[in-house]
């Protein structure tokens, strides 16, 4: 007769399995650098596609999208400042998720300088494009750029790839 003890550890009813979390930490982890202002070159496999660029916080996204929606603008700068304040308020979320009690975990991930490889090239070609991205649909990454052949006039002034 074998005691409770010697049972294998699969058929102990009180051991628990980690639940399989479908992000990876190390990538997370990355994200949460980059929220904090650390932008870092990233290559990533995400549904069949292949993104490069560099990692950027939710914050900065926002703060892009906000520019460019007063920036579009051709009416008085009335309606300029409340598409600012729209998209400022996404912002917060960010600001928001920071502090000693709340230390959310990130779910999305956010390129500036982002460029799609496919088989006939990179796209876009000539302007920049900041893309997000839910983290449990990326299903690899290496760190670095994926070469890509762009003209240096075309990267935005000031960000660097």
């Amino acid at each position: 007769m074998t005691s409770t003890n010697d049972a294998p550890e699969r058929d102990n009813p009180e051991r628990q399995e980690p639940p399989l979390d479908q992000i990876c930490w190390f990538l997370r982890d990355l994200v949460r650098l980059a929220n904090d202002g650390l932008g870092l070159a990233v290559t990533l496999y995400v549904e069949g596609s292949v993104i490069t660029g560099v990692l950027m916080s939710g914050t900065d996204y926002f703060a892009y999208f906000s520019e460019q929606y007063a920036a579009a603008s051709t009416e008085d700068d009335d309606l300029s400042d409340l598409l600012r304040k729209a998209m400022d308020c996404y912002k917060t979320v960010y600001a928001d998720a920071k502090g000693p009690d709340l230390d959310w975990p990130p779910q999305y991930i956010h390129l500036k300088s982002a460029c799609y490889i496919s088989s006939r090239g990179p796209m876009p070609v000539g302007r920049d494009l900041v893309w997000r991205g839910r983290l449990s649909s990326v299903g690899g990454y290496s760190l670095g750029l994926m070469p890509v052949a762009r003209r240096e006039e075309d990267v935005r002034p000031g960000w660097r790839r």
